[in-house]
């Protein structure tokens, strides 16, 4: 391509030496850009121009080197030797120059262009600091988790992330987020610097998301690491004490038969099968706690069902404290209907306990929720208005032999065990607490068939 222009950028070489004044030479100088234009929709380069000229200019020396004193050529040849052609070379350089730094601003558009919607539309935190550690960006999602602006962040960077930025390579970094309310929840951050070509620092990106969700499947893990355990001691205790039980209430039945009725002794044995029979049932809920009787599960429509358990559940309150059950969306689930009447009889009775001092209704809301990466499920609510649980009693409420009620009104498994069973058929059991305004209990079971 730049072969066949020789001749013409050679022409226009030798006008610009040849020119008698400036006009001329200006007049060159604007053929000279309009070639360079002319050659822009082809691949050629700025080395590829520069070697044209420089051969060209080449040519032009050897040929005009032994010009006649006094000649054009021997003034063109002074001309030459002295760099008066360097405008020529621009002038044919710049036009190629000035569109790679368009194309190059437009690339860099673009890139930054994508990079800016990735930033924008993901869900993960972004914010960017310059080179002085100074607050640069924060993207929507930082924004709509903490409610902080760029604005408002910035007077207050060192108290919404203090830690220094890593210089060299990439860091990684746990904290406690701080909302523009005050309140916190844990995030994770990666780290890293960005450098130019020459290793000059630009900017620090930071990538980071809220561990919320992690930090509660963790505290689930350890919780059912932590019954499971337990269960294993209780199933073990529970089938020893059994036996010995058995023998207790065998024993002092027999000699009951045989006590004189309405003597000391048959008033001893009486409440030694009635201690007994209380431990006997203290046995059962252990059991039930470890599962050592197997699930009967078969397919149940829970508004047929709750409607036929609602009398006994309702039986189980204070006469002042209505129960109200709300079925928002009906649905069949695949469960032992004993076992979860018994966990719901729990909760409700523990609802009522919490509500003997107060005014109210203790609610049972039935619908279905769909989970974080997970199918459908039927959620059943078990809802009062008591006095709550305190923030720090929440994590151990599952806790086997952990009561907030004074000694002799709970045994302290009836939570475990309820956690037991509903782990058992698959789904979970959570709680959430306002002390003095109201508790859920929630059952997330599986959809059945």
């Amino acid at each position: 391509m730049l072969e066949s222009l020789a001749p013409t950028y050679r022409a226009l070489f030798e006008r610009y030496l040849c020119a008698s004044d400036d006009l001329q030479r200006e007049a060159v100088l604007l053929a000279a850009s309009d070639l360079a234009k002319s050659l822009l929709p082809h691949v050629v380069s700025l080395d590829d121009m520069l070697g044209l000229h420089q051969r060209t200019q080449a040519l032009l020396a050897e040929d005009w080197s032994a010009a006649p004193a006094g000649s054009l050529q021997a003034q063109a040849y002074r001309r030459l030797a002295s760099g008066d052609v360097t405008p020529l070379m621009l002038a044919v350089m710049l036009p190629r120059q000035l569109e790679e730094t368009r194309k190059a601003s437009k690339r860099w558009q673009e890139e930054h262009g994508k990079v800016l919607v990735m930033f924008e539309q993901t869900d993960d935190f972004v914010l960017v600091f310059d080179a002085q550690g100074q607050l640069d960006y924060l993207n929507p999602a930082f924004k709509h988790a903490t409610g902080w602006r760029l604005h408002q962040a910035r007077p207050r960077q060192a108290e919404l992330w203090p830690t220094e930025l890593p210089a060299q390579h990439t860091g990684h970094w746990t904290n406690d987020q701080i909302r523009t309310d005050g309140t916190s929840f844990p995030a994770t951050w990666s780290i890293s610097p960005i450098r130019d070509q020459d290793g000059q620092l630009l900017s620090h990106v930071c990538i980071g998301r809220d561990i919320t969700p992690l930090r509660r499947l963790e505290e689930r893990v350890r919780q059912n690491d932590k019954l499971r355990a337990v269960t294993t001691l209780a199933a073990g205790v529970a089938h020893d004490f059994n036996n010995l039980l058995g023998s207790i209430i065998g024993l002092a039945e027999l000699c009951a038969l045989q006590a004189e009725a309405g003597s000391a002794q048959a008033r001893n044995l009486g409440g030694i099968l009635q201690a007994s029979n209380r431990a006997a049932g203290l046995v059962k809920e252990l059991l039930h706690f470890a599962r050592e009787t197997p699930l009967q599960p078969h397919p149940v429509a829970l508004g047929a069902w709750l409607h036929h358990c609602e009398p006994l559940l309702a039986v189980s309150l204070p006469r002042h404290v209505p129960l109200r059950i709300e079925l928002r969306q009906d649905a069949v689930v695949l469960i032992d209907a004993a076992r979860i009447e018994q966990v719901l009889l729990n909760l409700v009775k523990n609802a009522g306990y919490a509500m003997r001092e107060r005014s109210g209704e203790v609610q049972l809301v039935v619908d279905r929720v769909r989970l974080e990466n997970h199918p459908e499920v039927v959620r059943i609510q078990v809802i009062d208005q008591g006095e709550g649980i305190l923030p720090e009693d929440l994590p151990h409420i599952f806790d086997p032999f952990f009561t907030t009620k004074p000694a002799g009104d709970g045994s302290g498994l009836g939570l475990s065990a309820a956690h037991g069973i509903i782990r058992h058929h698959g789904g979970h059991l959570e709680v959430s607490s306002t002390p003095g305004v109201e508790t859920v209990f929630a059952l997330l079971l599986p959809m059945g068939s």
